[in-house]
């Protein structure tokens, strides 16, 4: 089970704890990588069986976690982007005193 969880850590450390979310990315896409190769040389010798389909299998699942974790770092980098450059117009912070009727 995928759950999410929640921790805080100064605005200037973002980038670097993006790039480690990279870096284990891309390690974890160089085994799919591999697996699939394997996979794919077996395949070449016809020699198909149950464990190629359930390592496929296995390889689309990991692919759906990492696409998780990209889109959570899409959206921190984007968080951060948007913290450093403020917002675009300053009256957006502006909280009215009076509520108006209506």
């Amino acid at each position: 089970m995928r759950v999410r969880i929640q921790y805080s850590v100064d605005l200037d450390e973002i980038p670097s704890k993006i790039s480690g979310f990279l870096k284990n990315v891309c390690n974890d896409l160089k085994n799919q990588s591999d697996t699939l190769t394997t996979i794919a040389a077996e395949l070449n010798k016809n020699t198909a069986t149950r464990d190629c389909l359930a390592e496929i299998d296995a390889v689309r699942q990991e692919m759906a976690i990492l696409d998780s974790i990209l889109a959570d770092g899409h959206a921190i980098l984007g968080g951060y982007l948007n913290a450093l450059e403020g917002p675009e117009d300053p009256l957006e912070l502006e909280v009215p005193d009076v509520i108006p009727e209506g």
